[in-house]
């Protein structure tokens, strides 16, 4: 990919940066939490960092493009699904989902439920359960919003006899409660939003955390309660809260604490409580109702108060909604958490971002690309530092720059960092830079095709074909 300028005046870039999703005088807030959405109904998934192609000399040949049409990166998306080798187990299906591969999920989920019907194993019902949540994750990874209504319509009612651990006794005898994966509940609750029911998807969310805080309260009060309950989540469950961090606080999901918060079965509600907590912020946001989101945030802080990661988002989200002496007092928060704790890496990454960010809500955009570069140096790879350099470089004027900013994030590790919003913002830096964009695009489009997942939204690269 051609990183050189082609002498295009100042001016025109100025009246083409309507196609760039830019913040006003606010930089784009951590990683997938205000993502931008394609349409109405289908939110943009909070995905890592993207990777680009390699820039040339101006004065190089111009390199071959490939002619490849969406329908041919498609067939090989597929074609690379059935070459993938995995164990056909709750393995197998880990591997798939890691690699983002749900396609291939959905179809080695249907070979292990004919196994299962063929053998003794269908008459275990946890182990169908995990299966049908692989299924529920697929489809709701694939915007197949439908197909998730069908699959917990199958499900049924989740409080009934027969998914609870009371009712097989022979198979789980030192086991009580409901074995429906608490993932199963949230994405029910969940799913209206995706139709376009916001309402309807907050009240559902709020009759799962009042649920989840009643299970809470309970054990707070009782904990020989929890006697004969899982204190751990499922196979899949555990995975995850593993791998995925959440847009708005990675340590409430995927920190080094994770392991203790499962230990025990109040830990665990607490963790279950949080998930809830962020997935109804999240709505507020993307709603623009930021007082409502904000108390929500106020109220996690009060449980987690020493959390550096949901300090830095809260501020993030004041930011965003135009409170900047607010998130300059949550930063400070950020700052002396870091240093009563000694964390070095909080120091190394939080602490510089975060001052970026303030710096480009006071239009001041030389110190926000020091601080920015400053992150890079540390963490090649962080794509919210890239995005909010390429976007200040943008500014400036440099869109040479600014190009190559974020294709070097992408470049890093392209199967971590392909995310729909910043091939987005790539594709339309393209269109400021030449008249060659579409044959850019097509660099792009072939790197989506070997490390995207499934439900990559193709129309983020803007081609017509």
């Amino acid at each position: 990919v051609s990183t050189q300028s082609t002498g295009s005046s100042s001016k025109k870039t100025e009246d083409k940066q309507k196609k760039l999703k830019l913040p006003k005088n606010v930089p784009a807030i951590s990683k997938g939490t205000f993502s931008r959405q394609t349409d109405k109904k289908k939110k943009v998934p909070a995905q890592g960092p993207i990777e680009p192609a390699k820039p040339v000399e101006t004065e190089a040949p111009a390199p071959q493009i490939s002619t490849l049409s969406v329908q041919e990166i498609r067939d090989i998306q597929k074609q690379r699904e059935t070459l993938d080798q995995v164990s056909a187990d709750l393995d197998g299906l880990k591997i798939l989902m890691r690699r983002g591969s749900w396609k291939a999920v959905l179809k080695l989920v249907e070979n292990l439920l004919e196994q299962v019907q063929q053998s003794e194993a269908s008459k275990n019902p946890a182990d169908l359960l995990q299966f049908q949540l692989c299924r529920l994750l697929a489809y709701n990874r694939l915007n197949l919003h439908s197909k998730v209504q069908q699959e917990l319509d199958t499900i049924g009612n989740f409080d009934q006899p027969s998914y609870l651990y009371e009712t097989y006794p022979h198979l789980y005898p030192n086991l009580k409660g409901c074995m429906i994966p608490f993932t199963v509940r949230l994405i029910a609750a969940e799913l209206p939003g995706y139709l376009g029911n916001v309402t309807k998807a907050l009240d559902q969310l709020y009759s799962l955390l009042l649920y989840v805080r009643t299970r809470v309260a309970q054990l707070t009060k009782d904990p020989k309660s929890t006697e004969g309950e899982s204190a751990v989540e499922s196979e899949i469950e555990a995975e995850l809260i593993k791998d995925i961090k959440h847009p708005l606080s990675g340590s409430l999901l995927s920190s080094s604490s994770t392991s203790s918060l499962t230990e025990t079965a109040l830990e665990l509600w607490k963790l279950r409580e949080s998930r809830v907590t962020l997935s109804m912020i999240n709505y507020f946001i993307q709603q623009k109702e930021f007082l409502l989101g904000l108390q929500l945030f106020q109220e996690l802080l009060s449980r987690y108060p020493q959390d550096p990661y949901l300090y830095s988002s809260y501020g993030r989200t004041l930011l965003q909604a135009g409170n900047v002496q607010g998130a300059q007092e949550a930063f400070n928060q950020v700052e002396k958490i870091t240093q009563e704790q000694g964390g070095e890496k909080e120091k190394r990454l939080l602490l510089p971002l975060n001052a970026g960010l303030m710096r480009v809500a006071h239009n001041e955009w030389n110190r926000a690309i020091q601080y920015f570069s400053e992150v890079l140096s540390i963490d090649p790879g962080n794509v919210t530092a890239a995005n909010n350099k390429a976007i200040c470089h943008l500014h400036l004027m440099e869109l040479q720059n600014s190009i190559t900013t974020l294709e070097e994030v992408i470049k890093k590790d392209p199967e971590k960092n392909i995310n729909e919003t910043v091939v987005f913002n790539l594709c339309s830096l393209y269109e400021l830079y030449s008249d060659r964009s579409t044959e850019r695009k097509k660099n792009i489009l072939q790197l989506v095709a070997l490390h995207a997942s499934d439900n990559f939204d193709l129309n983020v690269l803007k081609l017509t074909k």
